[in-house]
């Protein structure tokens, strides 16, 4: 075995197996790998000068690669992407052994024995229609139905992206909108992600209500210019947004034509001037 030097001069001993081998055996990164030695996937046992883990005991090694498996691993046997691998998973209902909570990035790692019976050969289709990502492999056959968990659009509802459209807000919004009850959800992924949502509840909710880029887009102003008239109006928002620029308003609210009307800033200047009127 290729010993390992650490900085302070010491090196992995007998019996254990370096994060750096033991990456290439498995093709999980080593910060996914000190991840599960902390949570008791690995026994670890070697320890640089900094405290940073450098190897673990061979046995739990052995141990880990006969009952887990990574996404990248089972991708790489089947001429597939990582994430598309990953996707397929989770549609079927799985959940990989190791979620953090917080935001550090860490592979998706599966029970062997869960994936055993998954064809990951052939394509299957997503819920917009597309066949998912195919094989490098020239036997991949299209499956003819969806697997579970990719539901079909039913009649009356419009996918998530056509939706923020329609609204001109992103889809960090329009969950908002459904978390608040004003648009209902017509199908969610196995995730709980929102898939699509009713037509007739988009549009009455862009009917009364307007969200700060669609109302710019209307007004022919910039996004800023809209809130800052708003809020010298004292217009409160219905929901304020992630950012100010993003903030929902009730139409009945305020009147259109104030808003297009030019004012003197604090500065002493002349407001934006709308791009509906000429100069």
């Amino acid at each position: 075995m290729k010993r390992l030097k650490l900085r302070d001069g010491r090196s992995i001993p007998e019996g254990n197996i370096s994060l750096a081998d033991l990456s290439k055996q498995t093709a999980i990164e080593k910060d996914t790998l000190r991840h599960l030695a902390l949570n008791g996937y690995l026994t670890a046992t070697q320890f640089n000068s900094a405290g940073h883990l450098r190897g673990v005991l061979r046995s739990s090694a052995r141990t880990f690669q006969k009952t887990y498996v990574s996404s990248s691993e089972i991708a790489a046997e089947y001429g597939l992407a990582g994430s598309a691998v990953t996707r397929r998973l989770r549609s079927l209902g799985l959940r990989p052994i190791l979620e953090i909570a917080n935001n550090a990035r860490v592979q998706a790692c599966w029970r062997r024995s869960d994936v055993l019976d998954v064809d990951f050969r052939s394509q299957y289709i997503l819920p917009c229609g597309r066949p998912s990502t195919p094989s490098q492999h020239s036997e991949a056959a299209l499956l003819p139905a969806r697997p579970s968990g990719s539901p079909r659009l039913s009649e009356g509802a419009i996918y998530v992206h056509v939706a923020t459209g329609i609204l001109g807000t992103n889809s960090s919004s329009l969950r908002a909108a459904v978390d608040a009850g004003h648009i209902r959800s017509a199908s969610r992924s196995a995730t709980d992600k929102v898939l699509t949502v009713v037509e007739a509840d988009v549009l009455a909710f862009a009917e009364r209500f307007v969200f700060t880029p669609k109302l710019a887009a209307e007004l022919g102003l910039s996004a800023t210019s809209v809130f800052r008239n708003l809020a010298r109006l004292q217009v409160s928002p219905v929901w304020p947004g992630i950012r100010p620029v993003h903030a929902l308003w009730d139409r009945r609210s305020f009147d259109t034509d104030v808003l297009l009307g030019r004012w003197v800033t604090s500065s002493g200047a002349l407001s934006e001037q709308s791009s509906l009127f000429e100069l």
